[in-house]
């Protein structure tokens, strides 16, 4: 019987099985996150070289902040350094204590990878700014 069942497919039907079981096994891949999937606290430090001076007047600690593209919440601001600039314009170096999970290559937040030197638009309260990530570490609460 087993037999009969095998001839009946061709090595056409075999290579589409394979090619079916592949193609599920990479969804299931990119779908779930790289790492551990056990979420752990990291600080993750946000570089912006150039924002309005009016702009960063509003960012303190404790103030939210959330990814401008994915909607994902970052955690809130737990450091704030803001260096001068020229004229209207000056750069800032914030940090934010959020979940993630660690994946193979940075962490994970939801379903979002987060790696040194990303760019993104980082929502601090009411207001967008330009910047990239400059470091990520394990934190602590």
């Amino acid at each position: 019987m087993l037999k009969r069942i095998l001839k009946s497919f061709n090595i056409i039907d075999f290579l589409l099985m394979a090619l079916v079981i592949i193609s599920l096994s990479a969804l299931l891949y990119r779908i779930l996150p790289g790492g551990t999937g056990d979420d752990a606290d990291f600080e993750i430090t946000y570089i912006c070289d150039g924002a309005p001076v009016q702009l960063t007047s509003s960012i303190k600690n404790g103030s939210r902040c959330a990814d401008g593209d994915t909607g994902e919440d970052l955690g809130e601001v737990t450091d704030f350094y803001c260096e001068t600039g020229d004229g209207d314009m000056t750069r800032f170096t914030l940090r934010t204590l959020t979940r993630a999970s660690e994946g193979d290559h940075g962490v994970f937040i939801g379903n979002t990878p987060y790696l040194k030197g990303k760019k993104m638009n980082l929502i601090v309260d009411d207001t967008v700014f330009e910047v990239y990530i400059s470091d990520i570490s394990q934190g602590s609460r």
